[in-house]
């Protein structure tokens, strides 16, 4: 699609020079959450594939599974394949962990090859690890920006018009979730400082409102908590970073794009686009 040599974009510049490549905005949102991911270093990815294989295939553990969700009163849904080439599984795969995540911590934690195989034993302490579930919930606020992003621009409508406005509102977002609003508002975006010493304090960081509620419940030593709100600062920082590196923020073309939208017809005036 995008070699150097024939490929659909070297084909499209043979005939007219001018096209631009700006890279598919999806792919870069994804890139950057995987950023995040692999800098807070908490197998997430991992745990959901190895729970997906462990009971892909085999009826007898499925049926045996059934017996936990009904004793644990869980849901009866079904547990979703993790693939990190379809952008917006990661989401959906966590909430339908932590939909069922005390029937999969009952059903590991009795298996009978818990002591055996090391997949098995590695899956029951992970799910009884509370830092792992407390990151978990963390990811299931977090990457709601992200996912609602990719389903916009994943939509059958065009909406390249919006891509500008959208790319700054999304890393607005993401930044407002680590430092304060008053370092954001009123300065251009490329100047907003959010590494160590501009970052909110732990407590006021968006970490999601059912994260500090398991938080609280779980009443983690104060060393778990320092570690959890390190790994949020890694994850936020990791995804900014990469926002900041990949996005085609004040792209001139972006801007003159904006003529394209229906509702904004009206105000377009004679030295538009110039």
């Amino acid at each position: 699609m995008k070699g150097r040599h024939n490929s659909v974009i070297s084909r499209l510049k043979t005939s007219q020079p001018h096209v631009q490549d700006r890279g598919c905005i999806c792919h870069l949102v994804q890139l950057a959450t995987g950023c995040g991911i692999r800098a807070a270093q908490v197998p997430v990815e991992d745990i959901l594939v190895g729970i997906y294989t462990h009971f892909d295939k085999s009826a007898k553990r499925c049926e045996i599974y059934k017996e936990f969700v009904d004793f644990t009163d869980s849901d009866h849904l079904k547990l979703l394949r993790y693939c990190s080439t379809r952008w917006l599984s990661l989401l959906t795969c966590i909430q339908r962990v932590l939909n069922q995540w005390d029937a999969l911590q009952a059903y590991f934690n009795s298996h009978e090859e818990v002591e055996r195989s090391v997949k098995v034993r590695d899956l029951a302490s992970h799910l009884r690890d509370p830092i792992v579930k407390t990151y978990f919930l963390f990811l299931s606020a977090a990457l709601k920006p992200l996912s609602e992003f990719n389903i916009a621009f994943q939509s059958e409508g065009v909406q390249i018009h919006r891509l500008e406005e959208e790319m700054c509102r999304l890393m607005k977002r993401i930044l407002g979730y680590l430092i304060p609003a008053r370092a954001i508002v009123g300065v251009p975006l490329r100047e907003v400082q959010y590494g160590d010493g501009h970052q909110m304090a732990d407590e006021d960081l968006f970490i999601g409102v059912d994260t500090k509620k398991f938080m609280r419940s779980a009443e983690l030593p104060v060393s778990a908590e320092k570690k959890i709100f390190q790994t949020v600062r890694s994850f936020y920082e990791a995804v900014l970073k990469k926002m900041f590196s990949s996005f085609p923020l004040d792209h001139p073309l972006l801007r003159d794009l904006k003529v394209l939208d229906p509702a904004a017809h009206l105000n377009i005036t004679p030295g538009t686009g110039r």
